[in-house]
């Protein structure tokens, strides 16, 4: 089976609804994209998504799916982030909150709180389009 090639701005386009907890299905042929939120979210009306529900089941097999990342793959981005940051405090302190309970809450409490909002944005951004590349190479 042929990998899936996506352009860079695909990529970016399902990364960025991925992040947002879509599951993402791409038709194989033409490219298009589908995006319906997780059925297991309580806020979640499939009355409101029914139209693209019935086309992408009626269509499954020219539909490649793509999943938000698991809970150990955007661990290890988070990680990624605080050894890309230079030696010093904030580094540290990062990694201090990724040995501790409740990593993700407080992970992202510090970076959203102060000055490194924006650049961890623009890394997981990044580190989503990646995933995203890859995964439409192993499917």
């Amino acid at each position: 089976m042929k990998p899936m090639e996506l352009t860079r701005e695909q990529a970016c386009d399902i990364g960025e609804n991925l992040e947002m907890g879509m599951e993402c299905y791409v038709h194989k042929t033409t490219k298009a994209i589908e995006m319906l939120p997780d059925e297991r979210n309580i806020y979640y009306e499939p009355e409101e998504w029914q139209e693209i529900i019935d086309k992408v089941k009626k269509e499954e097999e020219n539909y490649t799916k793509f999943s938000p990342m698991n809970s150990n793959d955007a661990f290890k981005v988070m990680e990624d982030f605080a050894c890309s940051l230079p030696e010093g405090r904030v580094r540290y302190d990062l990694l201090d909150i990724l040995s501790d309970r409740k990593p993700f809450a407080n992970f992202n409490s510090y970076v959203q709180s102060g000055p490194l909002r924006n650049k961890w944005f623009a890394f997981k951004r990044g580190a989503y389009i990646d995933y995203v590349l890859a995964e439409a190479k192993r499917l």
